[in-house]
């Protein structure tokens, strides 16, 4: 019988046992990489650098965490949370999680600083 593994999952594993995760502030997008490749005034302070991409993502885009994450190569479960939140252009409750996920009422990955909310009735 064969296990079926998925592959972000393992690399996201790999990555993260690589650590050093520093902020990319270029390009427009919110992430953390640990390319080996952080400029040189991150290296010498020493601050910027990151044990984790959580950790690093936490600290430089706690307003995108999720998208920073994402871009990172997190798995889905590290930042989809499965709680409610107001969606309010269609006055209704949906689950902060991949749109058409099988049986739930997914809106989409919020913001991370969107309210979010244990069940639906305190939505």
């Amino acid at each position: 019988e064969f296990e079926t593994v998925v592959l972000p999952d393992v690399i996201a594993a790999l990555i993260e046992s690589i650590g050093d995760f520093y902020p990319h502030w270029q390009g427009g997008k919110p992430a953390c990489l640990n390319d080996g490749n952080a400029p040189l005034y991150m290296k010498r302070n020493g601050n910027y650098i990151k044990s984790s991409l959580e950790e690093c993502c936490n600290l430089y885009f706690p307003w995108k965490k999720n998208n920073c994450l994402q871009l990172g190569g997190a798995p889905i479960s590290d930042y989809a949370s499965d709680k409610f939140y107001v969606n309010y252009y269609t006055k209704s409750c949906e689950q902060d999680c991949p749109k058409n996920t099988a049986g739930k009422n997914c809106g989409g990955l919020v913001p991370s600083w969107k309210a979010l909310y244990m069940n639906a009735q305190d939505c």
